[in-house]
Formats: C-alpha cells, sequence, structure tokens
C-alpha cells in the first residue's frame, strides 16, 4: 500500500521577470523641522534567464482503501542558468531639501541605468507537493478513471534578481539575490482506455 519511486530527468526553465514601479513619498519634516517635499519615482527592471540540468526526486503514494490515496513528491535540480539580460532603470529624481534652513536649499538626485548580459551562473530548484487522490477501475478493468489534488510549492534559490537591480540602481551596490517562489493548486483528471 506504501509505494516509493525514484525519479532522474532533465529540467529546463525558461525565466521572464518585468517589474514596473511607481511611487510615491509622503513629505516629511527632517529633524530640524524643515519640510522635505513629497517624492516620485518610475522604475522598470526586465530580466530574462533560461536554465538547464539534472532533476532528481522520489515520488510516493500511499494506498488508503476504496480507491483513496494520498501522494506526494519532491525533487531537486541543479541548472547552469545563463541571464541573457538584466536591464535596470529608474527615472532621474530631483527634489529640494533644506539643510540649515530654507535659505540653503540642495539637491538630491538619485537614479540611474544598469544593464547586464549573458551572465552565467549555478541555480539550484526543490520542488514539493502534496495532496490527494482517487481513482478506479470501469468497464471489467478496461478503462480507468483518476483525480487528483495536489498542492505544489517550488523554490528558485538566487533567481529573484530584481531585488539585487533595484540594491545596484538606487544604492551602488550588489545585494543579495532574494528567492524566486511559486505555489498553488493543481487539480487533475485522467481516463485511460
Amino acid at each position: 500500500h506504501l509505494i516509493f519511486s525514484p525519479t532522474v530527468g532533465l529540467r529546463a526553465q525558461w525565466i521572464r521577470q518585468n517589474l514596473s514601479n511607481d511611487f510615491v513619498s509622503v513629505g516629511m519634516p527632517d529633524e530640524n523641522i524643515y519640510f522635505f517635499p513629497p517624492l516620485t519615482d518610475k522604475s522598470n527592471i526586465s530580466v530574462h534567464s533560461w536554465g538547464i540540468g539534472p532533476k532528481l526526486g522520489c515520488e510516493g503514494k500511499w494506498h488508503l482503501g476504496w480507491g483513496f490515496r494520498i501522494e506526494g513528491d519532491g525533487s531537486q535540480s541543479i541548472l547552469y542558468t545563463r541571464y541573457t539580460s538584466i536591464d535596470a532603470a529608474t527615472s532621474p529624481l530631483e527634489y529640494p531639501g533644506y539643510v540649515g534652513g530654507p535659505n540653503d536649499p540642495i539637491q538630491v538626485r538619485v537614479g540611474g541605468k544598469a544593464q547586464t548580459k549573458n551572465l552565467n551562473t549555478v541555480r539550484t530548484v526543490s520542488e514539493m507537493n502534496l495532496g490527494l487522490g482517487w481513482g478506479t477501475y470501469l468497464g471489467c478493468q478496461n478503462y480507468h478513471l483518476d483525480f487528483a489534488a495536489t498542492y505544489d510549492f517550488q523554490v528558485f534559490w538566487n533567481q529573484n534578481i530584481i531585488q539585487e537591480a533595484l540594491n545596484v540602481l538606487y544604492m551602488g551596490s550588489v545585494g543579495p539575490s532574494d528567492n524566486l517562489y511559486l505555489q498553488g493548486l493543481t487539480v487533475k483528471a485522467r481516463f485511460d482506455f
């Protein structure tokens, strides 16, 4: 009633990430009670990548009886990944601020552009799912009907380069990459004849 099956395969991925950001800050007084006006900014970031590599995992099923089962999978992939383009741009931003008083204006300017092409690296991907299934045979076991619902969870380790591009634009330094997470419910229906 309890079945485990190892799996070996090849995983390929193509990821396109785009972020367009418009924001307005609230005008606030500084520590000297001088007012800094609200700021507006626009940024656009685009990341294109592909990856390929081996995938190792295990599938499991626990047959409960009456056609019901609990099923789950887990796998790990190690991918050679190429970022074919990373483009990030923000509109130049200027605003007046006051340091010693309203008669001592300063101009603060942030923003810029960053671009990278053909960056090669190795990334890992973890996948897991867990759910319930039900199946039955029909027509003197000539046909099989099967239903399953699983909750899937994927982690693309250090794949979310958008945070790194924002750090370059606004702070001028490279910061850590974030993980990219995908999760959701998958419902399957299958009829074998």
